[in-house]
């Protein structure tokens, strides 16, 4: 695979075949075609082919959601006490069992509010799925991509009004995130 090692370091733009030198987001371009090209090396006419394709776009939108999970859920496992585990283990409870009953019930609420997190976030992703997605209508297109066509043909009032409900639906989505946070904690601390 090409690549510029001082894009790394933010000092030069994208070098291109003929020499010249690519600024600002035309850099993320520059990259995208040559993780493309490298992938058709590897896989030759094999490729996955996820560009294009839902799965494409699900894949691009758990790897920009996966950190608002393991962010949630993280400290919670690293306070969950290793006794609780071992009893269960020791009273003949298979692995299965011990997580079902032992280990996710503690983390239950963590994981339920980095999934609504990761969802909030998701929702109104552009910049990473915009080169995914290819805005096929009825197949690809997502919300952000729509409301970028509305405002190109100067229609700021569907825009608005697919923005607002965007923006209502992720309050809705926080608002139900910590609705659960605060309920379980307040379980966790003799309430009821």
């Amino acid at each position: 695979m090409k690549f510029n090692t001082k894009l790394l370091h933010g000092k030069a733009g994208r070098n291109t075949p003929d020499g010249a030198t690519l600024p600002g987001i035309s850099q993320v371009s520059a990259f995208s075609y040559d993780s493309a090209e490298h992938l058709e090396k590897v896989f030759g006419n094999k490729s996955p082919g996820f560009a294009y394709t839902r799965i494409g776009i699900t894949v691009a939108l758990v790897f920009i959601g996966i950190p608002f999970v393991v962010r949630t859920v993280q400290p919670v496992l690293e306070k969950l006490d290793p006794s609780y585990e071992e009893a269960a283990g020791v009273l003949g409870a298979s692995r299965t069992k011990i997580f079902w009953s032992v280990v996710f019930p503690e983390i239950r609420p963590a994981v339920i509010t980095g999934f609504g997190l990761a969802f909030g976030r998701c929702l109104g992703e552009y910049g990473s799925v915009v080169f995914i997605a290819g805005n096929q209508p009825f197949q690809t297109e997502i919300t952000p991509l729509i409301i970028m066509s509305e405002l190109q043909e100067y229609d700021y009032a569907s825009a608005t009004a697919i923005a607002l409900v965007m923006l209502i639906v992720a309050f809705l989505i926080l608002f139900l995130s910590n609705w659960v946070q605060a309920r379980s904690s307040k379980k966790l601390k003799g309430g009821s």
